[in-house]
C-alpha cells in the first residue's frame, strides 16, 4: 500500500488565503491509494487519525460523482453503530478538497483477515454474525448497501470487530440520486447483474451475504440457510432479522436426539422381550411352523409373538435393519461441525451402549440364545467404530476449513 506524504508546510503554503484552513487543525496528511473512483487517505487531527475519502481527480469537477459521494456522506451521517465504519463529517480540507471524513480503523479486508490466519469455526460465526447485525441495523432504517463484499468489510486486527464501509453505491427510499442497479458481479444479487429489477431491494444486500457465508462457514448446519439467501427470486429470501436469528441459534445437540430415538428403540425390544418370557406358561399347545415364521396364539385377549427358530435369513434381517438405522446417525457424528469440538468420540461412545442394548434384545426376540445376541454385540461394536474413521477421513477429503 502507498503512501504519500504531504507535509503541513507546502499546505499552508498553497492554501494561505483560505480562511478554513487555520480552523482544520488537520496534520500529518498521507495518500493510501485510489478505489474504485475515489481517493482514499489519512490524516490527524486533534491527535486522532481518520480516513479521507474524496473523487480522484478524473470525477472530481462532475456534478452526477460528486452528488454520488454527497449521498454516500448522507447514508453514513445516519448510521451510527458499532459494526459500521462511522461517517464523521463533510469538509473541504486543504490540499484534497470536498471530502467525506471517516472513522479510521486498524485492520484488514475481509479476504485478508480470512488469509493471515487459520481462522477456527468459532472466529468465522462472529464475524459473519457482526456482518449479519450490521445489515439488519441499516435495513431497520430503510437503507440498503447494494454493494456488500468481501472488500468492503473490514476486520479490526484487535478484537475481531467488523467494520462495513463503503456505501457509495447504497440505497434509500427518500434518495433519488443513483437508482439504477448497481453492484459488483461476483457478490452482486441476481436481480442487480442482469437489471431487471429497476429498484434494487434491500433483499439484494441478503444474497451477498449469502456469497459471503458460502465462503465463510462450510458447516453442514448452515447450508440450508445459505441456500435460502442465494435464492433467485429477490422476495423468497429471508429478511435480514431472521438471517440472524438463525445464525444466533444454538447447535442443537443432535447426539441426544439420536440418543432418545435408540432408547425408545432399546425399550421397546425390551418390553416386548419380557412380555414373551412372562407368558410362556400361558402356551397350551405346540404348533409346527417353518423357522421363519411368526405366529400368535390367542390367549384370552392378549396376543403373543411366539418365534421359531431363527434361521439365516431373519437373524440377517435383524442385522442389516440396525445397520440401515446406525449408519446415518455415525455419519452425522463424524460430519457435523460441533462448536469447540476437536473429537466425535465422546458422542460415539454414548450411543455405541444403546445401540448394543436394542440389537441385543432384537435378536433374543427372534429367539437367538444370549450367547449369540452377545457376541453380536462386541461385532456391532468393532462396525462402529470402523464406520466412524471412514466418514472422518472422506469428510477430511472432501471439506477443506
Amino acid at each position: 500500500m502507498t503512501e504519500d506524504y504531504i507535509s503541513n508546510s507546502a499546505l499552508i503554503t498553497a492554501d494561505n488565503n483560505n480562511p478554513r484552513f487555520d480552523l482544520t487543525g488537520w496534520s500529518d496528511i498521507r495518500f493510501i491509494n485510489n478505489h474504485g473512483i475515489y481517493s482514499i487517505y489519512t490524516a490527524v487531527r486533534y491527535g486522532r487519525k481518520y480516513f479521507i475519502k474524496t473523487l480522484i481527480d478524473k470525477y472530481r469537477d462532475l456534478p452526477e460523482w460528486q452528488r454520488l459521494i454527497f449521498k454516500e456522506f448522507e447514508l453514513g451521517i445516519k448510521l451510527d453503530y458499532p459494526g459500521i465504519a462511522r461517517t464523521v463529517s463533510w469538509e473541504s480540507i486543504p490540499g484534497i478538497g470536498e471530502a467525506v471524513v471517516m472513522e479510521y480503523v486498524e485492520g484488514q479486508q475481509l479476504n485478508q483477515w480470512l488469509d493471515s490466519a487459520k481462522r477456527s469455526r468459532q472466529e468465522r460465526l462472529g464475524v459473519v454474525i457482526q456482518i449479519a447485525e450490521a445489515i439488519s441495523y441499516i435495513h431497520s432504517l430503510g437503507i440498503s448497501h447494494r454493494d456488500l463484499k468481501p472488500d468492503n468489510i473490514l476486520v479490526t486486527n484487535k478484537g475481531n470487530i467488523v467494520k462495513i464501509i463503503d456505501f457509495g453505491l447504497g440505497d434509500a427510499d427518500d434518495f433519488v440520486v443513483y437508482k439504477h442497479s448497481a453492484g459488483t458481479a461476483s457478490f452482486g444479487s441476481p436481480e442487480q447483474i442482469t437489471g431487471k429489477e429497476p429498484d434494487v431491494s434491500m433483499a439484494a444486500d441478503i444474497y451477498s451475504l449469502g456469497k459471503i457465508m458460502e465462503k465463510m462457514l462450510p458447516q453442514i448446519r448452515f447450508r440450508n440457510l445459505i441456500r435460502k439467501c442465494l435464492r433467485e427470486e429477490s422476495s423468497a429470501r429471508p429478511t435480514a432479522e431472521c438471517v440472524l436469528k438463525s445464525l444466533n441459534k444454538k447447535s442443537h445437540s443432535y447426539i441426544v436426539v439420536i440418543a432418545v430415538a435408540v432408547i425408545a428403540l432399546l425399550s421397546g425390544s425390551i418390553y416386548n422381550y419380557k412380555l414373551l418370557q412372562s407368558n410362556k406358561h400361558l402356551l397350551t399347545r405346540q404348533q409346527t411352523v417353518a423357522p421363519d415364521t411368526v405366529y400368535v396364539q390367542r390367549v384370552d385377549t392378549v396376543l403373543i409373538e411366539v418365534p421359531g427358530k431363527p434361521s439365516e435369513s431373519a437373524i440377517k434381517a435383524v442385522w442389516d435393519k440396525a445397520i440401515k438405522d446406525i449408519d446415518p446417525q455415525i455419519k452425522f457424528i463424524a460430519t457435523y461441525d460441533f462448536p469447540d469440538k476437536k473429537s466425535h468420540l465422546d458422542d460415539i461412545e454414548n450411543i455405541i451402549p444403546l445401540w448394543q442394548e436394542h440389537l441385543y434384545y432384537s435378536f433374543l426376540e427372534i429367539g437367538c440364545t444370549e450367547d449369540f445376541a452377545q457376541e453380536k454385540r462386541k461385532e456391532l461394536e468393532k462396525y462402529m467404530r470402523r464406520r466412524l474413521k471412514e466418514f472422518s477421513a472422506a469428510k477430511a477429503d472432501t471439506i477443506a476449513y
